[in-house]
């Protein structure tokens, strides 16, 4: 099972368009591990952290029978 890991680590990630579609978005993110994806630096942990609690102050006011759904997008800068 490692070699197969290792094998995937080496592997060239090719990045959705910047116009990629949500639909496109949320198949990248399916095929790769956000783990591995920060650990090779391809994404990073925004420390700014206003509009995650902006977010969040506005779910939690909303009644129980709303759903909010949140959409977070970080494309890195190659």
């Amino acid at each position: 099972m490692k070699t197969t890991q290792t094998k995937n680590k080496s592997r060239r990630i090719r990045f959705p368009r910047k116009s990629a579609s949500y639909a496109e978005l949320s198949d990248f993110f399916d095929r790769h591990d956000g783990v591995d994806l920060l650990d090779r630096g391809i994404m990073e942990i925004d420390p700014d952290r206003k509009d995650l609690d902006r977010m969040l102050l506005e779910y939690w006011s909303q009644p129980n029978t709303k759903q909010l759904n949140i959409r977070i997008r970080h494309l890195p800068s190659v």
